[in-house]
């Protein structure tokens, strides 16, 4: 691996009212299997102008351009009797796909704020963000296990993808007393359009060949090879056009009942505006291919947050509980209203929103003048219409989904130099109501523990000042890739370290990842880098 960064800060006048930062980022990567090389360009800049004691005006881009191969998640694990990924016979730095097959996808965000101090206790602020991402000719690989011995391999082209995204906020931020009491209020409304189009290959997955996991070697792939077997197969390209516009307004209050209690209530409304969407598919046969116009529709929703703090000692401890509704507005498909009556003919169905109510119960702590600070939080949460499949491309909206877990976080200064965060995890999720075999199961790629440590300590003083060390692992518990709890990625433990020598002017560090150089895979079951040193060398101006 190799990457080059600049970070440049300067002011651009003499009274520092104008303000600007740039970083370039280059990189190379040829990973660690036989095939898998990324490479990536990227650009950030920001500018802050203070044109007068009331106004600030700021922005911000950034464009990233990584180029890589692109490797979906294993599919069909079911079919294994293996149990585990780490059983499975499969070359652990062998690759399913080849380098000549690498996309390119171009990620740009550019953002604007204004700021107005209206008075010594109100401000507005006002902003622009803009999105936009896509990729030309990506091809995805998406092997597919055939049974225990042999893998498809399998592979989706986008010939052409785009998405944009712009929102238009606008917010007042401010303090007002009823009587003695302080209260902090935000008021606001956003204003948001999305657009999506993609152009893809015909059926969305085509197989390449089938391979044996065991086999001495694989036939590499090039472009050329895919273009080939594309062309047998695929009826053509078929097209998608999707969007929506969505408008809120929302309004948060946070009253201070004395200097140790404190309470928020907020509540936002909802209009969503979905676009009418487009969709085209193919056929060889041009009179049997199909181009569909799904109507849009309009749905409002409101959604509440409650909160309270209480700090039985002033400045150390907080006792904090809240809830809060979420929602997440649905795409229309094909469904029934109910599952009462499965003869009736489906029908396209404007799903209302999927919503998600959460509880939090918790403590915050900060003790020994802020050389410990420490938050131990419950929650829970019910996700409630959920689509719930009752044959083939044919939803009911009445799935729910609960999750309840535990977080704990820490992070100590015990001495100058020292510094150790602690954190950890615990989640215990289940289908309420769902398709028959996934009742009571927990949902696939989510583990139930998770746990942290990192400590480091650096010499302040002394003949070695500047120079330190640093020690830590990530422990991730065992992820099932399927809801039927058939096969699983097992759990896992990375221990990294580092030494570095820190002066003013420079910075000499060198990471070691995977001391114990085991191998492990993440939750899609894609094989992890093995032991890894990586040195990095700065110079500051």
């Amino acid at each position: 691996m190799n990457r080059i960064t600049a970070d440049i800060n300067t002011p651009l006048n003499s009274d520092r009212t104008a303000l600007a930062r740039f970083n370039i980022m280059g990189s190379t990567q040829n990973g660690f299997q036989d095939a898998g090389k990324q490479k990536a360009l990227g650009f950030a800049g920001s500018l802050l102008f203070k044109p007068n004691d009331r106004t600030t005006v700021s922005f911000d881009a950034d464009v990233n351009v990584p180029e890589k191969t692109l490797l979906a998640y294993i599919r069909s694990t079911e079919k294994l009797s293996y149990g585990t990924m780490d059983k499975v016979p499969l070359p652990y730095h062998r690759a399913l796909l080849s380098d000549d097959i690498t996309t390119s996808r171009a990620n740009m965000n550019i953002s604007t704020e204004l700021e107005y101090k209206l008075s010594e206790r109100w401000v507005s602020r006002t902003s622009y963000q803009f999105n936009q991402s896509g990729d030309k000719e990506s091809i995805f690989f998406v092997p597919t296990y055939l049974n225990d011995n042999q893998i498809l391999r399998r592979y989706r082209i986008f010939d052409r993808y785009n998405m944009t995204y712009n929102s238009l906020q606008q917010n007042f931020i401010g303090d007002y007393f009823l009587g003695k009491i302080k209260n902090t209020m935000v008021v606001g409304a956003d204003y948001s359009l999305y657009n999506n189009t993609d152009q893809s290959m015909s059926p969305a997955f085509l197989t390449f060949d089938t391979v044996g996991i065991t086999d001495p070697f694989w036939q590499p792939i090039s472009r050329a090879d895919i273009e080939k077997s594309r062309a047998a197969q695929s009826s053509g390209d078929s097209y998608n056009r999707t969007g929506y516009k969505n408008l809120s307004t929302y309004l948060s209050n946070v009253t201070n009942i004395s200097d140790q209690l404190f309470v928020m209530l907020s509540l936002s409304l909802n209009h969503y505006m979905n676009n009418d969407s487009y969709s085209f598919t193919p056929n060889k046969d041009p009179k049997k291919a199909i181009g569909k116009t799904v109507e849009g529709y309009e749905q409002t929703s409101l959604s509440p947050k409650f909160g309270l703090v209480y700090q039985p000692i002033k400045g150390q401890l907080s006792i904090f509980a809240n809830y809060m509704n979420s929602f997440k507005n649905m795409a229309s498909s094909q469904g029934l209203p109910s599952d009462e009556d499965l003869s009736l003919e489906p029908v396209i169905m404007n799903w209302k929103p999927e919503q998600a109510n959460q509880y939090e119960l918790g403590a915050k702590g900060e003790f020994f003048n802020g050389k410990i600070n420490t938050s131990l939080s419950y929650y829970n949460i019910d996700v409630t219409n959920t689509l719930r499949l009752v044959a083939e491309g044919v939803s009911v909206q009445d799935g729910k989904l609960r999750s309840r877990g535990v977080e704990f976080d820490l992070i100590a200064n015990p001495i100058k130099g020292w510094n150790i965060i602690l954190g950890y995890g615990y989640n215990d999720n289940k289908y309420i109501k769902s398709i028959e075999s996934n009742m009571n199961k927990r949902k696939n790629w989510a583990p139930k523990n998770v746990a942290n440590i990192w400590t480091s300590y650096k010499f302040l003083n002394g003949s070695l000042e500047g120079f330190g060390l640093g020690a830590g692992l990530n422990y991730v518990d065992k992820v099932y890739l399927d809801v039927q709890e058939v096969f699983a990625v097992p759990s896992y433990t990375v221990i990294n370290a580092t030494a570095f020598y820190d002066k003013p002017k420079y910075r000499l560090g060198i990471k070691l990842n995977n001391l114990g150089d085991i191998k492990y895979w993440d939750f899609y079951g894609k094989p992890q880098k093995p032991f890894e040193i990586l040195a990095n060398l700065s110079f500051k101006f």
